[in-house]
């Protein structure tokens, strides 16, 4: 499907869902002889996760220069939001590890933690490192997903350090894990990336340098993991119907140019079985639709 062709076709609906930046992704969706064909458009094809867990230590010299949400016990909610297409190629071409690079923008991470909101910095190049029965002592499969620059607010982090990074991290001995060093699509299971005994962990560290040293920084133990939820669509009769995962971190908007302006959806929403959906008739002009965070989420 030649997508620029048919995106001003009768019978195709848009629909866009957005990043951690608020960067739109479409996915065109055709009727071709009464059969439905998705495809994912170069701005578009999103993986990544939601995380939750608990603050479970502070360290270094200057750790009073923390937000002061940033507590030992403090409950945690994140996201990993990537563009596999956008991914170069693997800079590490051997049978067991793969590191991937994303440019500005393709590759997003957020936390909040009380009232911070923590960022990955959207004008830098990250990484998902991936390593399948990687030799050790003992042996593991690690996914390692790194931001090179860290921002609280908007803004850099306090105290003026040199440096800041930011790890979401799995590990384990359950060389069932993985079964290849490709970049993930999907959101990492914490029933396979198990701890056993001292083995293994599921952790966020954010730390910084200065002067050549550690500074400061934390970690936070995840306790949950989420795939991050996208809209879908499927024809019925003369209707097509925009469904996604019940969620209330996220809302529906819709707009009838990808630009905006981008309005709250006023048509109907059912839910069934934890999903919520809206009937669109095919007859409608093209319109576009996106799930954004709700005010107070992450």
């Amino acid at each position: 499907m030649n997508q620029n062709q048919n995106r001003n076709r009768p019978g195709f609906a848009e629909l866009t869902y957005n990043n951690v930046g608020n960067r739109p992704f479409t996915l065109f969706c055709g009727l071709i002889a009464g059969v439905m064909v998705l495809a994912h458009s170069a701005r578009g094809g999103t993986a990544g996760f939601q995380f939750q867990g608990v603050v479970d230590a502070l360290s270094g010299t200057g750790a009073a220069w923390l937000p002061a949400s940033v507590t030992n016990g403090a409950p945690v909610i994140g996201e990993v939001r990537y563009q596999p297409s956008q991914a170069g190629a693997d800079l590490q071409p051997t049978a067991d590890t793969g590191i991937y690079s994303f440019g500005a923008g393709t590759l997003a991470m957020t936390m909040k933690i009380g009232n911070s909101s923590f960022e990955s910095d959207p004008s830098v190049v990250n990484y998902v490192t991936v390593y399948n029965d990687a030799s050790g002592s003992p042996a593991s499969d690690r996914i390692l997903y790194s931001a090179t620059r860290v921002l609280v607010g908007g803004l850099p982090l306090a105290g003026n350090p040199d440096a800041s990074y930011w790890n979401v991290d799995f590990s384990t001995t359950n060389l069932a894990a993985l079964n290849s060093d490709a970049l993930p699509t999907k959101a990492p299971s914490l029933s396979d990336f198990v701890k056993v005994g001292s083995q293994g962990y599921r952790v966020v560290s954010c730390y910084t340098y200065k002067n050549g040293n550690y500074y400061y920084g934390f970690s936070v133990e995840i306790t949950a993991v989420s795939p991050i939820p996208e809209l879908q669509i499927v024809r019925q009769g003369t209707n097509c119907i925009v469904f996604w995962p019940a969620t209330a971190q996220y809302s529906l908007e819709t707009a009838t140019d990808v630009t905006g302006p981008w309005a709250s959806n006023q048509a109907a929403v059912s839910e069934t079985n934890s999903v919520q959906s809206i009937t669109v008739p095919t007859s409608e002009q093209r319109r576009f639709y996106r799930l954004v965070k709700t005010e107070g989420a992450l």
